[in-house]
């Protein structure tokens, strides 16, 4: 369990759109609190248990912030597996209540690698947010104790989701589709993927990533 205060400030500048658009300015004054419960076996690539995470921030202008906001999130994992064969299920969602932020950064978006995978990263934002998939991934190395010998998995992901400006627009018809197909390793630094992505629509992208995904 967390919680604290948090305190800062901010500006935004157009970069893609119209160019008259102001520069905006913005500070940052909230609390927030956080109840996170883990009992995966990996933090890359799971076979067992489950995690879930639940959030909220208060912008107070008491505290500081140019407006009151209340942001809450929310995210749950299972991991199950059979063999050399495991299936990770995922749902995750987000609401700005009163359909209000602060910050741009306080926007949840949704795009690139396992959030529907042939968009760009971040090339949906909006206030509310809804995201659920299903990964199966088979381990295809047996790994060992040698300097290059890392666990590697094989494996396809299937996404549904979307983001939306307000409360009002969120309807299950708005729900857009994707997917990927992708190689993984763990190393010493971390998850290595090598994936390909494909989103409703036919957008495609390809994806060299370093990190934890999901």
């Amino acid at each position: 369990m967390r919680v604290g205060l948090a305190r800062g400030d901010g500006s935004s500048r157009v970069l893609v759109g119209d160019p008259t658009l102001p520069r905006s300015e913005f500070d940052l004054g909230a609390v927030y609190a956080e109840f996170g419960y883990d009992r995966l076996d990996s933090a890359y690539f799971p076979r067992h248990g489950q995690a879930f995470r639940l959030g909220w921030r208060g912008e107070r202008e008491s505290l500081g912030s140019s407006a009151d906001a209340d942001i809450v999130e929310a995210e749950w994992l299972m991991a199950r597996s059979h063999l050399r064969w495991s299936m990770v299920l995922g749902v995750e969602g987000g609401t700005a209540l009163d359909d209000r932020v602060v910050s741009p950064q306080q926007l949840f978006t949704l795009g690139g690698f396992l959030e529907l995978s042939g968009l760009p990263t971040d090339a949906l934002a909006g206030t509310q947010y809804g995201l659920a998939r299903a990964i199966v991934f088979r381990r295809v190395s047996r790994g060992g104790t040698g300097l290059f010998e890392y666990p590697a998995y094989f494996g396809v992901s299937l996404e549904a989701g979307n983001v939306w400006a307000t409360r009002d627009d969120v309807e299950w018809s708005g729900l857009e589709t994707g997917g990927s197909i992708f190689l993984g390793a763990e190393s010493p630094v971390g998850p290595v993927y090598l994936a390909a992505g494909l989103a409703e629509g036919g957008e495609r992208a390809f994806y060299l990533l370093l990190g934890r995904t999901f």
